[in-house]
């Protein structure tokens, strides 16, 4: 099985301003949400693979996203790397195609001889 994963922050999702009360919310990112989709419906197994820490509020928050997008039943798991190299877990994971926004964390994917796109 083809397992594909996907940053959170800022590949799959980012923080908008929240209008004329200020602070911010957290929206998709249309292109990478639905490219999330139909790796699924490819029958790809997709995981969320993020420089966050395993904190209860980043758990809540992405676990919120998943229900609000629809997408819960779709992504297989969710890894926290706690600001590590994602190439490890990459490996680990027997990741096949990653994207992120990192420079950093595609060359440490790439360096374990895993395509990485970057999200940019």
């Amino acid at each position: 099985m083809t397992v594909v994963s996907f940053d959170f922050d800022d590949t799959l999702a980012e923080y908008s301003s929240a209008g004329w009360y200020g602070g911010c919310v957290l929206v998709c990112i249309p292109k990478f949400l639905e490219l999330l989709k139909e790796y699924y419906a490819l029958g790809c197994k997709c995981i969320i693979l993020t420089a966050r820490s395993p904190l209860d509020e980043h758990i809540a928050e992405i676990e919120q996203f998943l229900k609000d997008h629809d997408i819960e039943h779709a992504v297989s798991e969710v890894v926290f790397t706690s600001h590590q190299p994602k190439g490890p877990f990459a490996k680990v994971l027997e990741v096949n195609l990653h994207y992120d926004d990192s420079v950093d964390h595609l060359e440490s994917v790439r360096s374990f001889g895993i395509q990485a796109i970057s999200s940019i």
